[in-house]
């Protein structure tokens, strides 16, 4: 009788054991579908990306004051100076001299709206990739703002005793990826038409 119950215990036990292994691997390729499914869905968004455009990020509309920094500073150079000496034979001796040496550095001065309003509606469009579905998004927007008034004040200098020569100042309107625009995006500041550039000047 005892051997009977002992060998029912085993069996169940073996069972059980079977069972969990099972599932074990059941599980592991569930998961591992999983993880390349979602592998599969961030290649497709992000194939589908560099088609059209990728995640969008507006800045702005800034005001851009391009300017040029001058000043002069001190420096040591080493020059050589040829003499005679007293016996009249020629003799070339490195001095130390101080030369005043002009310099000047190129930036851009940026000036952030005071107010923007944004006015527009979100559209949610569905472009594919094979079995997947990729959500992009249609933003038809009309922006208005007020800028603060520029003070040249605010313009850093790395220099205390520099000049500062501001050139024509411009309206930027960043965006992450301009295949995103669609159409020609009209602009206006104080009622008078703006057109649109490709990029800043003097910006990378």
């Amino acid at each position: 009788m005892l051997p009977s119950i002992k060998n029912s215990i085993f069996t169940k036990l073996l069972a059980l054991g079977a069972v969990f292994v099972v599932l074990y691997v059941a599980l592991g390729s569930i998961g591992s579908l999983i993880e390349e499914r979602g592998q599969s869905q961030q290649q497709a968004t992000t194939e589908l990306a560099a088609t059209h455009a990728g995640p969008q990020t507006l800045v702005g509309p800034l005001l851009v004051v391009p300017y040029v920094e001058k000043w002069t500073a001190d420096e040591q150079r080493t020059v050589a100076v040829k003499f005679i000496d007293k016996d009249g034979a020629s003799v070339s001796k490195d001095v130390v001299q101080t030369v005043r040496v002009a310099n000047r550095r190129e930036g851009i001065h940026l000036v952030f709206p005071q107010r923007l309003d944004i006015d527009g509606k979100l559209t949610p469009q569905e472009r594919y990739r094979g079995i997947f579905t990729v959500l992009f998004y249609d933003l038809q927007a009309h922006l208005t703002g007020t800028l603060p008034a520029f003070d040249p004040a605010d313009v850093p200098h790395v220099h205390n005793d520099a000049s500062i020569e501001l050139g024509p100042p411009l309206i930027a309107l960043p965006l992450t990826d301009v295949r995103g625009i669609s159409g020609a995006p009209q602009l206006s500041a104080a009622g008078e038409a703006l057109s649109f550039g490709q990029r800043i000047p003097g910006a990378s």
